[in-house]
């Protein structure tokens, strides 16, 4: 298994994640790759890839996107998260090239992409669903299966098998709801399920101080119950991942996550993109 859907302390007031805790952590799982997907940026990049790769683990660059039907509707604030990772150097080029337009074309409130950017710029790209707030997990939430078919569908026309979708063990109601419906989903449409932790920190026991730091980026104003309430969102071993499934969600087919575990490497199979990022570059 490969943690495919990891934050660093560049999902700014969000994650725990620093270069020092990663490595460890990864060296500890025995995990020789990772992806890291940040929220909106690709800030992460110079200094993980360094400590990365003086540690022999391959990295992977990635970005949590969001993702809206279209970056010209200024009337539409809300966005989705999309999770997005380069596999090749073409990919780590059409990633930087997303993460510039999201901010020159399509900030509004957030840096956004949409469907027609993502179909233009995917060579080299794997994605995958996303959390709770991804489009798919909303559209099934509130009942519009519909609408959730079709998104997916239209993601598998233009990625085939470089699309995944993803459930995750976490222990929080409207996660329970909604992953057997992504499983019968997927399997409806023949797209691969992979399981992901959403890592936001390395160790399970450092959930309290998350939750200390959403509490500061709040400033307040939200009450201390509402705030960081899941304890699982941290770096788990394959056991850890199915045990976590096996306790909040037993109603899913044990065959169903072992294979959802397995499929991880499917999205950082071969190697990592051979990019020098920090060789200066000029236009020609």
């Amino acid at each position: 298994m490969f943690l495919t859907h990891l934050h660093s302390v560049y999902s700014l007031s969000d994650s725990l994640i620093t270069t020092n805790k990663l490595v460890k952590r990864l060296n500890e799982l025995n995990m020789k790759k990772v992806a890291i997907t940040d929220h909106g940026n690709l800030l992460h990049i110079q200094e993980f890839r360094k400590a990365l790769k003086n540690n022999n683990i391959s990295h992977f660059p990635g970005c949590e996107f969001y993702f809206t039907d279209d970056i010209n509707n200024k009337e539409q604030r809300k966005s989705y998260h999309l999770t997005v990772i380069a596999k090749t150097e073409q990919g780590v080029k059409n990633l930087y090239t997303l993460s510039s337009l999201s901010y020159e074309k399509g900030f509004y409130y957030r840096p956004r992409i949409d469907f027609n950017l993502l179909k233009e710029y995917n060579e080299g790209l794997v994605v995958s669903s996303a959390c709770l707030k991804g489009k798919l997990d909303c559209l099934l939430l509130e009942g519009k299966c519909l609408e959730a078919l079709k998104h997916a569908q239209d993601m598998k026309n233009i990625l085939g098998d470089r699309f995944f979708i993803e459930i995750m063990p976490h222990n929080i109601e409207e996660q329970q709801k909604v992953n057997p419906l992504l499983i019968e989903l997927a399997q409806k449409l023949d797209i691969k399920i992979i399981t992901t932790c959403d890592s936001h920190y390395a160790y399970q026991d450092e959930a309290e101080n998350r939750r200390m730091l959403l509490m500061m980026n709040k400033a307040g104003w939200a009450k201390d119950e509402e705030v960081g309430g899941c304890n699982t969102i941290y770096m788990m071993s394959p056991d850890e991942m199915k045990n976590t499934f096996n306790i909040y969600h037993s109603n899913i087919d044990k065959k169903v996550i072992d294979e959802a575990v397995d499929n991880t490497e499917l999205v950082l199979d071969g190697d990592a993109p051979n990019v020098e990022f920090d060789k200066a570059r000029f236009p020609i």
